[in-house]
């Protein structure tokens, strides 16, 4: 079995649940997708793929993925747009350490911090229909992103960024809606149909790879909406729909981009 089978264990989650559950079904759900996250790394990817199924609500926490076997794990939100699935921290820890790869926009180095950040993993995450914001971060932190792919693999489809700014300052230059870094080894990642608004960082998708010696990115990045906040209310600095650097193999089509603006 390798990391393109199908799925062999999947756990739920809950706002109604309890991270004292098995997880294995709906009945026994965690509460926390943090929860689900470390059982699924510490018991059940050692056997195969995984998937965790997140239903709609609120999840203040921030999510940290991090592994080293060679099966898939799958976060999957709630469907259903009257009740999606949120996550929503009030505080950001520094979940990833980045290298530098020397180019302009690669901002976010030493030691940062993602809403969701997944990093040195064996194999790919996908991650699709979440609700990401950053909206009750408040204070933010420094160098941060929405979502992070930090030499790591996977997929990114059907979500929603929103809030992934400091308050006083639109796009406020080390904040990226999504990040994708390699600095080390290979990875391929695709960022599909997501829609990123309300305030998309001063990136809304950043692309940054080493190269050859010091890691190699392939990216497609196809049926995006991309949505700046050219405003008065707040003071602008630039903001960039998509950036990238380095990447090997790269791919950029049917994106909608607008509303961005710079001072420069």
């Amino acid at each position: 079995m390798d990391s393109q089978d199908a799925i062999l264990t999947t756990l739920y989650v809950a706002t109604t649940g309890n991270d004292g559950n098995s997880g294995t079904s709906p009945q026994q759900a965690l509460r926390t997708i943090g929860r689900a996250v470390d059982l699924a790394v510490s018991t059940y990817l050692p056997q195969g793929p995984v998937e965790v199924e997140v239903a709609g609500g609120t999840y203040a926490e921030q999510v940290t993925i991090s592994f080293s076997t060679p099966y898939s794990l799958t976060i999957t939100g709630s469907q259903d747009p009257t009740n999606p699935t949120v996550v929503e921290p009030s505080a950001l820890a520094l979940n990833l350490t980045e290298g530098n790869t020397g180019y302009f926009f690669d901002d976010n180095v030493g030691n940062t911090a993602a809403i969701m950040g997944i990093h040195d993993t064996g194999a790919p995450v996908v991650v699709q229909y979440l609700t990401i914001s950053g909206a009750s971060l408040t204070p933010p932190p420094g160098p941060w992103s929405g979502l992070a792919y930090v030499n790591a693999s996977g997929t990114a489809a059907n979500n929603q960024l929103q809030h992934i700014q400091i308050a006083s300052i639109l796009g406020q230059a080390s904040v990226h809606g999504i990040e994708v870094k390699a600095t080390s080894g290979v990875a391929s990642v695709t960022l599909t149909q997501n829609r990123l608004s309300d305030y998309p960082g001063h990136v809304a998708i950043a692309l940054m790879a080493g190269g050859e010696t010091s890691g190699v990115l392939d990216a497609e990045v196809s049926g995006n909406r991309l949505i700046g906040n050219p405003t008065t209310e707040v003071a602008p600095v630039a903001q960039f729909g998509i950036v990238a650097a380095g990447v090997r193999h790269l791919t950029i089509t049917e994106n909608r981009i607008s509303d961005f603006s710079s001072p420069w």
